[in-house]
């Protein structure tokens, strides 16, 4: 059986089998879109915690105009 190298980007090489039970551009397709679907990794965990702080600061002002200050 043959093998292609399929070079995607700089840290993904996959070798598909030539003559396999999948055509080669549909798995290609496949490992292209798993691929893509890592880079909304980083940019998702990013978003997620800074949603999470603006929520704690409002939270914490909130809270911070109910205390009456200290003399």
């Amino acid at each position: 059986m043959l093998e292609a190298v399929v070079e995607l980007a700089d840290h993904a090489v996959e070798q598909i089998a030539l003559g396999g039970s999948m055509p080669i551009r549909e798995r290609y397709q496949a490992v292209l879109e798993a691929d893509q679907r890592g880079m909304l990794t980083i940019p998702g965990v990013l978003l997620v915690g800074a949603a999470c702080a603006v929520l704690a600061a409002g939270e914490l002002r909130r809270a911070d105009r109910g205390v009456a200050p200290s003399r």
